[in-house]
């Protein structure tokens, strides 16, 4: 993800003069703060079912996974990262 920030902030700021590095910033922050918010909430999500304190929970959570793939629990995340830019 912070590659993909310095890249589409470098995009926003080759296209800037001078005179509007502050707009290109704006510019930047309104194209990515979505998407950077959307990967902030999955990894969250993943987070908060991953780190348990509750053992009874812990073990619950050990038998779900078991029933899927990695792939299925950061589909989230992984949809992002194919989205364009």
């Amino acid at each position: 993800m912070a590659m993909e920030s310095a890249a589409a902030l470098d995009d926003e700021l080759s296209r800037a003069g001078r005179a509007s590095i502050e707009r290109a910033l704006k510019l930047y922050e309104k194209r990515h703060r979505a998407r950077v918010e959307s990967a902030q909430r999955s990894s969250r999500r993943l987070g908060r079912m991953m780190f348990v304190r509750s053992r009874p929970l812990a073990w619950i959570r050990d038998r779900l996974v078991r029933a899927y793939s990695a792939e299925r629990l950061i589909r989230g995340i992984a949809d992002l990262m194919n989205e364009p830019i």
